[in-house]
This record gives C-alpha cells, sequence and structure tokens, in this order.
C-alpha cells in the first residue's frame, strides 16, 4: 500500500507538493480539508499521511484522530522547531515531523523510507 493522502488546506503547497511526491514515483492523493481527507482515507488504500499543519486550528487534534481510527504514518509539516515538536510527538501520533519550509526531495525519500518500514513490519 504504496498511496499517499497529502492533507492542505494551502493550494500553492498541493500544487507543487503533488507533482514531486509523483515524480519519486509515489501513488497520491490530494485533499484539501479536513471532510474531503477523511473521506479519502476512509475510500482509499493509504498508507501514509502527509499533514499539513495549516489544515484546521487544531492539527495536531486532527493528527491523533488520524492516528486512532486509521492504520497509516503520518508525517506533520509544521512551522516549530522541529526539536519542541518532537516534544509532543508521541501524544500527537506522527511519525516523523518536519519544520518548514520542506525539500520536495527529501520529503519523498523520507515517505519512501516510513512506506517501506511500516509495509515490512506488516502495520
Amino acid at each position: 500500500m504504496s498511496r499517499i493522502l497529502i492533507l492542505s488546506s494551502d493550494l500553492r503547497l498541493l500544487e507543487k507538493l503533488a507533482p514531486a511526491m509523483r515524480q519519486a514515483d509515489l501513488d497520491v492523493v490530494c485533499a484539501a480539508d479536513i471532510a474531503d481527507g477523511l473521506k479519502r482515507l476512509d475510500n482509499a488504500e493509504v498508507g501514509l499521511v502527509i499533514l499539513d499543519e495549516f489544515l484546521s486550528i487544531d492539527s495536531w487534534r486532527l493528527c491523533q484522530r488520524i492516528d486512532r481510527v486509521f492504520n497509516t504514518g503520518i508525517i506533520f509539516l509544521g512551522t516549530l522547531p522541529s526539536q519542541k515538536a518532537w516534544a509532543g510527538a508521541e501524544e500527537a501520533g506522527f511519525d516523523l515531523y518536519l519544520e518548514k519550509p520542506v525539500s520536495f526531495h527529501e520529503l519523498g525519500a523520507r515517505a519512501k523510507a516510513l512506506l517501506r518500514r511500516r509495509e515490512s513490519i506488516g502495520s
């Protein structure tokens, strides 16, 4: 299951990130709001969610919900310095936090690595 869902209300980010992830040989679906994102998680086999903090006022809580309800990895894109963000990683439920702006090349490589690890342990 190598499909990823990019969940962001920033349409400029979606327009740039989706093609970059496809160029990294990832199967990508996008959602610009929470309702559409959750519907896509319900209807598609998604192995990884890339969640942008600007999607909602409480993206950390959304991250917790995705972690609890769906068996998928989560990469959280945010603006906090990564040391502060990692302090709340376990509670929030994300697998990886990347501080914005993020290198699309690095994000693609990390997404593929996380998908490989999750598939190898059968999650």
